[in-house]
């Protein structure tokens, strides 16, 4: 099939391959999926499409072209898409150049300690945020598939009911684009002690570091993370600690200085949980902010720490607790990672 007057961008091919996405010529009620060929051909894919019926058209009938939403994408300038679970990407027809960010997973917060003799017990350090890495590659650079990896969060340290120290998180998980680009996961939140709350997850590498947690309290409120100093994902807010006369609050999470200064709290009243991290702005590659750190139990339960946010925020830190047979605060986990990819035509 071929046009007799100029197709509209959407379907228009200037390779054998065309630059255009697929689209559908309608006729009177036959449906046909095409796809843009050389110059002015047309490829047809199918000619009953949707359920539709093949028949003759006579000349001087209606015609009507219809770009599906692939094609309008494919020609509107860009197509950004964004990869949350491990996939085959596959590169678009008509590429030119592709960048990608891609967001390794968020460290898990530890839980708090329970030591009933001891005056004073630790809360759980917050997670360490993800890394980004971000590169624009030549289309031709890349193969017609690369396979997408994608970093889980870490597991918050499990709540403890008996005496005794509390549990490191997990470290986030390495996010890959093929072999040519990757991500660190963000560092482990320490477990919190008697001797003392446990260390925040430490910054780690990459061309936009992940932020550090902040650590759990000994017998005083967790430490919200300090001031970001990379543009990865931030860590979580540490876990309070207890003591046997008052609870104690749960640090604010982490933020990243690529989006917004607003922070998840922590449990503010005893027993009471973090607050998840805030996702990020996943269309423009904007990591997650961390969660908040769960206040300490004087005479209940200590609160675990908030979930990190997508994409690589840090989980918060647990608290601590005073009394056996009530449970520490768990970690939060961290948030998962991420690979976003925005293609030019």
């Amino acid at each position: 099939m071929k046009w007799v007057l100029a197709p509209p961008v959407s379907c228009r091919g200037v390779k054998a391959s065309g630059t255009g996405g697929q689209f559908r010529v309608v006729i009177d009620k036959e449906i046909m999926l095409c796809e843009a060929g050389e110059s002015k051909t047309v490829v047809i894919l199918n000619r009953k499409a949707e359920e539709s019926v093949e028949a003759e058209h006579a000349n001087g009938a209606n015609v009507w072209i219809v770009p599906t939403a692939e094609g309008t994408k494919l020609t509107s300038g860009s197509l950004i898409e964004v990869i949350t679970s491990t996939e085959k990407w596959k590169k678009p027809k008509g590429a030119a150049t592709c960048a990608v960010t891609v967001i390794g997973g968020g460290g898990g917060g530890g839980s708090g300690s329970l030591t009933a003799e001891k005056i004073e017990n630790g809360g759980g350090g917050g997670g360490g945020g993800g890394a980004s890495n971000f590169y624009v590659f030549a289309a031709g650079a890349l193969g017609a598939e690369e396979e997408c990896t994608i970093g889980k969060g870490g597991a918050g340290g499990i709540s403890q009911t008996t005496e005794g120290e509390g549990k490191v998180g997990e470290a986030g998980k390495v996010s890959h684009f093929g072999e040519l680009l990757f991500a660190a996961g963000g560092t482990a939140g320490g477990a919190g002690k008697a001797a003392g709350g446990g260390a925040g997850g430490a910054v780690n590498k990459g061309q936009f570091p992940g932020n550090a947690g902040g650590a759990g309290g000994k017998g005083v409120a967790g430490v919200a993370p300090a001031a970001p100093t990379g543009g990865g994902a931030a860590g979580g807010g540490g876990g309070g600690g207890s003591t046997t006369l008052v609870f104690n609050k749960g640090g604010a999470g982490g933020f990243s200085y690529l989006g917004s200064e607003a922070v998840a709290a922590g449990g503010a009243v005893t027993g009471e949980e973090g607050k998840a991290g805030a996702e990020g702005l996943k269309e423009s590659g904007l990591p997650g902010h961390g969660g908040g750190g769960g206040a300490s139990g004087f005479d209940a339960s200590a609160g675990k720490g908030g979930a990190g946010g997508k994409y690589g925020g840090g989980g918060g830190g647990g608290g601590a607790a005073q009394i056996v047979g009530k449970a520490t605060g768990a970690g939060g986990a961290g948030g998962e990672g991420a690979i976003i990819i925005v293609t030019e035509f």
